[in-house]
């Protein structure tokens, strides 16, 4: 049985403590986190795919009490990748930033995934919705990042057998790529960073009838491949989940407010 998400805000949603049971390095730049607590008051079944913050102060630490009663803890936006509502357990699948720019972009979060030890606990609020795919779609197009892609994969998961379309993910090396579960009719096809992003996409062949656009990557790539939907394909925005996951050279916090800048000129053109 799949229960509908509570689409009440992310705010009003309160904050539980979940403790980390495993962590693993599944690929050269993703870590799996797997926490377990008090879920099954919050988590319903069927919630991969759904996001939660993870809470952090202002110095990437987890212990909250340590927090002055004026200042808020930082949240950092995961992806339920499993749900194991028999072990009790969630997976975040998580990307490590290694290098001196995601160290800047990503800090709090990446560094917490890389050194985390198992016993240790840390908050969490959540999950919600991202908006759903429209399964009665002719056919879909994807198009992820590697922080897109524990949500991606949740997503392809989910699409009837009878599913055509494209699916493109965009990984930091080959060595990053994984197996997921994909309708056969969805051609899969993994790129590189090196490897030109909107440039496939745009050379992909338009199937027939209205497609499902699924869309979710750093944001100026979002911005592009957006506009490559919208004004050269002709789409409406009713038939599209298109959304930047970060922004390269800005924090999180940064990022809302770039966000929020972005949906409202896209909503005076």
């Amino acid at each position: 049985m799949i229960f509908i998400i509570d689409n009440k805000p992310m705010t009003q949603h309160k904050l539980i403590t979940l403790t980390v049971v495993e962590t693993k390095q599944i690929t050269p730049n993703m870590q799996r986190i797997t926490l377990t607590g008090p879920l099954q008051e919050s988590f319903p079944l069927g919630c991969e795919g759904s996001y939660i913050k993870l809470a952090f102060d202002q110095n990437g630490g987890t212990d909250l009490s340590k927090l002055k009663p004026e200042e808020a803890p930082r949240l950092r936006t995961y992806t339920v990748r499993h749900y194991h509502p028999e072990k009790n357990t969630i997976d975040i699948d998580m990307v490590r930033h290694n290098s001196d720019n995601h160290e800047q972009e990503h800090g709090l979060a990446g560094r917490w995934a890389i050194s985390v030890r198992v016993g240790q606990t840390i908050q969490v609020r959540g999950p919600a919705e991202i908006k759903p795919v429209n399964t009665a779609s002719p056919w879909f197009f994807f198009v992820a990042d590697m922080t897109a892609l524990p949500a991606l994969s949740a997503t392809l998961a989910k699409l009837p057998e009878h599913a055509v379309g494209y699916a493109y993910v965009q990984v930091a090396q080959r060595e990053d790529i994984q197996q997921l579960k994909v309708p056969s009719g969805v051609k899969l096809q993994w790129l590189t960073e090196q490897e030109p992003l909107l440039a496939t996409i745009k050379s992909a062949k338009w199937l027939e009838g209205i497609p499902y656009v699924w869309c979710a990557c750093e944001f100026e790539n979002m911005r592009a491949l957006r506009d490559f939907f919208i004004r050269e394909n002709n789409l409406d925005r009713n038939n599209m989940y298109v959304s930047s996951y970060w922004k390269k050279g800005v924090t999180e916090e940064g990022h809302k407010v770039m966000k929020r800048q972005d949906a409202a000129e896209l909503s005076a053109s």
